[in-house]
């Protein structure tokens, strides 16, 4: 009888225990937020909905190549991840970040093949990053939402130049931004041995046939630490016609000029290269000029018995065949269009003719 009433005893303790442990179960189950949620719902997804604005920052510099595939890859790989904090419940715009912004999705509910659409859309291009527009867009939106809960998740690689407005953190703690809530992903740069071509200038004001032609190239090192060398090349009409070795310090503009001799005349199409890098992209820029095959001069003087020096000094380039020159007493320059010449030379006149 004793041992019964034992067995009994130990039974009762047993489902008191269980018991206790099923509330507390319960009890974490109903107060803590559900942190592994799945985009179909579950049993953990109850909560309130979410109106979210997902930033893509897929400009030009994550086209930057790695041992593992372009740095856009990444970006696909943070945005995939964000697929299981979204329920049908939620509402989601994705806007991608570059001048000029395009919008991927709008406002639509959460659903099982929005992911892939915007995977599809992510692709290669070659423009500027603008998170200034697209975090102001993105705040408007929610400004106006009338869900309770409002996100932003922003991944970039937050390149110096993509950001310009630095006093978005202080916005977000004014009175109609405070409940919107901000998410930053960084996507980061394995490989920075990379040199960019910035600009390119045509230094000769007066370009001409079979003489010498300067170009400078201005090459940006944006490596913080390293000291990185590349070959540079001109090329005018697809044809290699300069090269330098140039060496860069860390993080510095450096100027490089180029002396060549001009051998065409007419359109000519000029680029600079550098050799390969993190990211090709910025590996070329590109310039064009036009040499006409004779300088048309017109030169307008008072009268006829006027003496002028131009004739004389323009001479030897007359005779090289670089000037076609035609000169006109102001008294008839009626009877010529301006339009037919690249270059008008007025000599002694007191003041200009009324109707010129």
């Amino acid at each position: 009888m004793e041992k019964k009433q034992m067995r009994n005893l130990r039974i009762r303790q047993l489902l008191l225990l269980l018991l206790r442990t099923v509330i507390i179960l319960l009890l974490v189950t109903a107060f803590a937020r559900p942190t592994l949620q799945h985009g179909a719902g579950g049993l953990l997804a109850e909560r309130s909905p979410i109106e979210a604005v997902i930033i893509l920052d897929n400009s030009l510099s994550l086209n930057e190549t790695r041992l593992t595939g372009s740095l856009l890859e990444k970006l696909r790989q943070a945005f995939n991840a964000l697929a299981p904090v979204f329920q049908a419940s939620d509402r989601i715009t994705v806007i991608q970040a570059t001048h000029p912004q395009e919008v991927l999705i709008r406002q639509e509910a959460f659903q099982g093949d929005m992911w892939e659409r915007v995977l599809q859309k992510l692709q290669p291009n070659y423009l500027k990053s603008d998170l200034d527009n697209a975090l102001l867009s993105a705040l408007a939106q929610l400004q106006q939402s009338i869900y309770a809960s409002r996100e932003i998740y922003l991944i970039s690689d937050f390149q110096q130049s993509a950001l310009q407005n630095r006093e978005f953190s202080d916005m977000l703690q004014q009175p109609q931004y405070r409940d919107i809530k901000l998410f930053t992903i960084p996507v980061r740069h394995e490989n920075l041995e990379n040199i960019s071509i910035d600009s390119v200038e045509v230094v000769n004001r007066l370009i001409e046939i079979n003489q010498p032609l300067r170009i400078k190239a201005f090459l940006r090192n944006h490596h913080p630490d390293k000291y990185l060398n590349t070959l540079t090349s001109v090329l005018l009409n697809d044809q290699r016609v300069a090269q330098q070795k140039v060496s860069l310090a860390p993080g510095q503009l450096t100027e490089t000029l180029f002396q060549l001799t001009l051998t065409e005349n007419g359109f000519i199409r000029g680029r600079i290269e550098t050799e390969s890098d993190a990211l090709q992209e910025d590996n070329r820029r590109y310039f064009n000029f036009y040499v006409p095959e004779q300088i048309k001069v017109l030169h307008i003087y008072p009268d006829e018995t006027f003496a002028s020096f131009i004739p004389l000094i323009i001479q030897p380039a007359r005779e090289q065949g670089i000037f076609r020159y035609e000169g006109e007493a102001a008294a008839n320059w009626a009877g010529r269009n301006f339009m037919d010449y690249d270059m008008v030379i007025l000599e002694g006149l007191n003041q200009l003719p009324p109707t010129l």
